[in-house]
């Protein structure tokens, strides 16, 4: 077995962590209200490939 040696990403220098979290809060209530006007759709069942 191969092992290797595994680190996070490296983070941008420019980056704005609050913004990201605005963002992310944001993208949440814009799935909360996708899925509040399609409540018969998995979202899960969604192929990507």
């Amino acid at each position: 077995m191969k092992l290797r040696l595994r680190v996070p990403r490296p983070s941008h220098e420019e980056t704005d962590y609050f913004e990201q979290e605005e963002w992310k809060k944001k993208l949440a209530s814009q799935v909360e209200r996708v899925q509040k006007s399609h409540p018969d759709a998995d979202f899960r069942s969604v192929d990507n490939g």
